[in-house]
Order: structure tokens, then C-alpha cells, then sequence
């Protein structure tokens, strides 16, 4: 039970991030730069979000445990998201 709820989640989580990935993608479209300032009116929980995937893949490059995947990575990078 408790595998099958890790997978639930893991699940939800992914759809979530895509889901916010398909968003920076539409701002990127808009505005021709993935750089989303925390708050940003149309859409506040996306700087946030923007933010997160840097803090996450800054912990990464240190080593430390990270939420981002390769492929994750791979799709930010083709849209030409600045890690800072």
C-alpha cells in the first residue's frame, strides 16, 4: 500500500511539473525569455516554480538530492531556460 501511494504521488507531482513546464513554454512564447519574476501577475505560482528548478538544480550540480531528472533538464534546456 505504501509503494502504490509513493507512485500516486510521484505521479501527481510529475503531472505537475509538466503541467508548469507547458506554461513557462507559453510565457517563453510571449515574451522570448524563460526569466518569470516571482509573483508575476497572470500567473504567481510560475516565478515560484521558475525559482524552484533553479534552487533544485544548483543542489544537483552540488550533489545533493534533487527532484530534476535528466530528461527534465534536457527539456528546459530546449527552450533555453537560464540556470543562473
Amino acid at each position: 500500500d505504501i509503494d502504490f501511494e509513493w507512485h500516486v504521488r510521484d505521479y501527481y507531482n510529475s503531472m505537475a511539473w509538466w503541467k508548469h513546464y507547458e506554461e513557462l513554454k507559453q510565457f517563453r512564447s510571449s515574451y522570448g525569455h524563460c526569466n518569470v519574476p516571482r509573483g508575476w501577475h497572470q500567473n504567481p505560482t510560475l516565478g515560484t516554480w521558475v525559482a524552484m528548478i533553479r534552487t533544485h538544480y544548483k543542489k544537483m550540480k552540488q550533489g545533493k538530492i534533487s527532484s530534476l531528472t535528466r530528461s527534465k533538464i534536457q527539456a528546459l534546456n530546449d527552450i533555453d531556460f537560464e540556470w543562473h
